[in-house]
């Protein structure tokens, strides 16, 4: 049968002392010891299940029931139970036709319950599990449902009423009921239980911990606008946030960076002559650490860019509107450069050599100045320059006329209206309609073409004898080096 008697046993005499008798008879229950008292709870007597108990003094030899009012858990057998240091939480187990992922947290010194949460991460309901005390969280593990054996468990808090899972991850141990489990003060080693089959092995659980916080962060690489932030790495830390504050503490700072996976930071686009603090908080998947120790840093005085040399300005291309080139050389302390264009037009970050396309053909003024995190320089001496187009416009159709007695043939074309726009026509020559034109067949003056011919036409006469039998021809102005296009 089930018994409710029991007793006290003296390792120092090897001698056993009866207790008076207890709760109702009884197996599968749990007990725990206050530092002064004995707690029995829940049960099973081969025919009811039991949410009651009793607090056993030694020292008096006596019992006191444990309350079944407001919050006491469902009656139950299978579960675990573990002592806090002011109340036994138990939790889990199975009832009649039931597993339950439920319990409650029992003050002696009252004779109260609160229940325990239900809400996220709570393990599913089982019994056969384990439960240990770290010292700030019950942590459960494994156990059985009667259709499966689980490698899941839970981290209690009572502080919050709040659970957190266990890691599964490899090496966790296969899923078993009846092992035992023990918190050896940073570490829970659970071994042997039933899975099928009698089992020999186990696993050691660590608990993940949260980062130290930081040491102090030390500074180089200070200018008038950025340092570098540069800390001791943290064990266990994953990334690091960066905060900061204006002034000589970190009253009202502000975080800058996080996930940063090295330990240095710059920091840029300060201001010069300013005084920054900075402290940094490690972080991993379990949270982060309190905020590490403040140190502060001033950046230094402006160093503004030398003013720069006058650039020059060329147009590199005189037949076509293509812009000006403008070169510069380098201005000591500058790391990018300004274009002032008429002293009016401003074109930010530009490198030498640089093609600025004016859009006419007037002079224009070009300066020059460098600038850097601390500010810009003055602007150097003005050049002036002209993006000029000599190259003539486009002639026309070019025109074919067989002359007298068919020994010759005038290439002609409409004049170009200002005689200003060319120096010649040049008649070139092609075997194919799609070219190239590249035999040159003649040249003529614009003034020399206005005469020969009647109709105010320029105009070439060339001798049929001297071409091929089939030619194609195209007339282009022509000014100095430029030349118009091919018609």
């Amino acid at each position: 049968g089930y018994a409710n008697t029991g007793g006290r046993y003296n390792p120092s005499t090897d001698t056993w002392t009866a207790t008076s008798t207890g709760p109702a008879p009884r197996a599968y229950h749990t007990a725990v010891w206050t530092g002064s008292e004995m707690i029995v709870w829940g049960g099973y007597d081969g025919r009811n299940y039991f949410n009651t108990g009793g607090r056993y003094n030694p020292a008096a030899d006596t019992w006191v029931p444990t309350s079944t009012g407001l919050n006491c858990p469902a009656i139950r057998s299978g579960h675990t139970a573990v002592w806090t240091g002011t109340e036994m939480i138990v939790w889990g187990g199975s009832g009649a036709s039931y597993y339950l992922n439920t319990g409650g947290r029992y003050t002696p010194a009252t004779d109260t319950w609160a229940a325990t949460s239900t809400g996220a991460n709570v393990p599913a309901a089982r019994y056969g599990h384990t439960a240990v005390w770290t010292g700030g969280e019950m942590i459960v593990w494994s156990g059985y449902n009667n259709s499966a054996y689980f490698i899941t468990g839970g981290r209690y808090n009572p502080a919050t009423n709040s659970w957190t899972a266990t890691s599964t991850v490899a090496p966790c141990p296969i899923g078993r009921r009846f092992h035992t489990a023990v918190w050896t003060g940073s570490e829970m080693i659970v071994w042997g239980g039933y899975n099928g089959s009698s089992l020999q092995d186990g696993g050691i659980y660590a608990l993940p911990v949260i980062p130290a916080a930081p040491v102090a962060p030390i500074f180089t690489g200070v200018t008038c606008a950025s340092l570098t932030v540069n800390w001791a790495a943290v064990m266990g830390a994953t990334s690091y946030d960066v905060w900061r504050a204006t002034g000589a503490t970190c009253t009202g700072a502000a975080r800058i960076a996080t996930g940063v996976t090295t330990t240095s930071y710059n920091d840029t686009g300060l201001t010069p002559s300013t005084q920054y603090s900075y402290y940094i908080v490690a972080v991993n998947a379990c949270g982060s650490s309190a905020n590490g120790t403040c140190a502060s840093s001033a950046t230094g005085p402006p160093v503004l860019p030398a003013t720069s040399a006058a650039p020059a300005v060329a147009d590199p291309d005189a037949c076509l509107p293509t812009g000006v080139t403008v070169t510069w050389s380098a201005a000591s302390g500058a790391t990018r450069y300004d274009l002032l264009v008429d002293g009016i037009t401003t074109v930010p970050g530009v490198t030498s050599p640089y093609t600025y396309v004016p859009g006419d053909a007037n002079s224009h003024t070009y300066a020059i100045r460098g600038d850097n995190l601390c500010g810009e320089g003055a602007w150097s001496a003005a050049m002036a320059g002209t993006d000029v187009a000599l190259a003539p416009p486009s002639v026309g159709v070019l025109m074919i006329q067989k002359l007298k007695l068919g020994m010759d043939m005038l290439l002609s074309w409409t004049p170009l209206s200002d005689p200003a726009l060319l120096d010649y026509y040049e008649v070139m020559r092609s075997l194919s309609p799609r070219g190239p034109f590249d035999t040159r067949v003649g040249i003529v003056s614009f003034s020399a073409g206005a005469a020969a011919s009647p109709l105010g036409l320029n105009g070439l006469v060339v001798s049929i004898a001297g071409e091929p039998a089939t030619a194609y021809y195209k007339v282009r102005a022509v000014k100095g080096v430029c030349a118009g296009p091919l018609d």
